[in-house]
């Protein structure tokens, strides 16, 4: 279970084994999810369950493995620096975000935490390539 507070609206969560739904409000306990059929419905944190991290999904987030536990992400210029991005795993399903000169936050094990740690280092959305 996720506590709503922890998303942002864009976030991916798990609403059932393998469905995954795009949060698209955010209301007090409850979160309202947009699937790939475009319906939309709340959810109360008793349904929300993070999507973990996997090489699929870091994939899909940009993601390219380098080593056994090295991912290099993407890059986001800015006016005078480019801000490089990897992960690294720390086994146990647990990654950290690296950004050019060092580590951003605590380990992290879902989608959505490194869908708002992005944010919040590169002032940017993370993009995450839909299921083909």
């Amino acid at each position: 279970m996720i506590n709503p507070s922890e998303l942002r609206i864009g976030n991916y969560i798990e609403i059932n084994r393998d469905q995954f739904a795009k949060v698209v409000t955010i209301n007090g306990e409850s979160a309202i999810v947009g699937i790939t059929t475009r319906q939309n419905f709340y959810l109360t944190s008793s349904f929300i369950r993070g999507i973990e991290l996997t090489p699929e999904w870091l994939e899909r987030c940009g993601f390219k493995k380098v080593s056994d536990q090295d991912w290099d992400g993407p890059t986001i210029e800015h006016e005078n620096e480019i801000e490089y991005f990897s992960i690294r795993e720390f086994g146990n399903g647990f990654y950290r975000l690296m950004g050019s000169e060092w580590p951003m936050g605590k380990p992290f094990q879902f989608v959505h935490q490194l869908q708002n740690l992005f944010y919040c280092h590169a002032e940017e959305e993370l993009t995450i390539k839909d299921h083909a």
